[in-house]
């Protein structure tokens, strides 16, 4: 699992507020970016097979590919967790067969998503991180 990590040791004057005001942003601005790019990343044309279900077309995802949508189910059940100003959590209960359905897409489809997103949006993070702690 990806994550950045931000500790602050001196939590005292208006230098902490402001900074802790702009990880607040930044968490926000983040974890709405990140759910863009996996979103994007699953909207993206594939490449596997084509098949027809419910009278339309479905072209599959093929390995290494990130999942394509289908039913739009797993699409959907992303959302963003608040637990705290300073804690932003991005994810799904999405499931099959009582297996989460990421681990699933992931591990035994090879259908890399969460992990190389989050990977691939880190530099983006850092600048969003570091425009919105500028000047603190």
């Amino acid at each position: 699992m990806s994550e950045i990590t931000i500790k602050i040791t001196d939590r005292t004057g208006a230098k902490f507020a402001g900074l802790e005001k702009g990880v607040e942003r930044f968490v926000k601005k983040g974890i709405g970016y990140l759910e863009g790019e996996i979103k994007g990343s699953m909207a993206k044309p594939k490449h596997g097979r084509s098949y027809k279900r419910g009278g339309k077309v479905h072209i599959a995802s093929a390995k290494g590919e990130s999942p394509a949508i289908d039913s739009s189910n797993y699409i959907g059940s992303i959302q963003q967790v608040f637990p705290s100003p300073l804690e932003g959590l991005l994810g799904t209960n999405a499931s099959a067969d009582g297996f989460p359905y990421p681990v699933w897409l992931e591990e035994k489809m090879e259908r890399p998503l969460w992990e190389f997103e989050a990977k691939e949006a880190l530099p983006t993070l850092e600048q969003i991180l570091r425009q919105e702690v500028h000047g603190v």
